[in-house]
């Protein structure tokens, strides 16, 4: 991997230790190949950036998501609920390295649109879009019927309209 992919991977996916006194790097539990990153790195980071803070958006709290949800479907959950519904070039960015670093497997991608629909999200029909084009999701003629059906119950006609043409 490219050292720039793995500077951007490191920002889209790793997070802080819980506990300040550790520092250093840490293997990230939930994301395999990831670190979560120590104090010390944080203003090691800080200081050669010329921040004087690193604010993080809230967590979601584990009681939302399924319990049967896995660790590398629960990683990309969290951070797509947390995006801006306008925000699609930063989903596009977090699909892909979830791909990259995950490779799922059509059963992957079926637990996070069912997580994203219990949730509500706006992005559902954006993911399901990208998993449409993702070898690993193996769409069949019903995920194209269900995209044309989360636009319809959206009241956007065009875009679904634009679906139906998408194969």
């Amino acid at each position: 991997m490219e050292a720039g992919s793995v500077v951007l991977m490191d920002l889209l996916w790793s997070n802080l230790i819980e506990n300040d006194s550790v520092e250093e790097l840490r293997p990230n539990a939930p994301s395999p190949g990831l670190v979560t990153f120590g104090p010390d790195r944080v203003m090691e980071f800080c200081n050669n950036n010329d921040l004087q803070l690193i604010v993080r958006e809230h967590e979601i709290s584990e009681d939302r998501l399924s319990p049967k949800l896995p660790n590398r479907c629960k990683d990309l959950v969290t951070r797509i609920v947390r995006l801006p519904p306008q925000d699609e070039d930063m989903l596009v960015l977090l699909l892909a390295f979830w791909v990259k670093a995950m490779n799922p497997k059509r059963a992957d991608w079926l637990l996070v649109l069912k997580e994203l629909t219990t949730m509500e999200s706006l992005l559902l029909a954006e993911v399901l879009e990208h998993e449409l084009l993702e070898d690993s999701f193996e769409a069949n003629v019903r995920d194209y019927t269900k995209l044309i059906d989360i636009y319809g119950k959206q009241k956007l006609p065009q875009k679904a309209e634009n679906a139906n043409n998408f194969t």
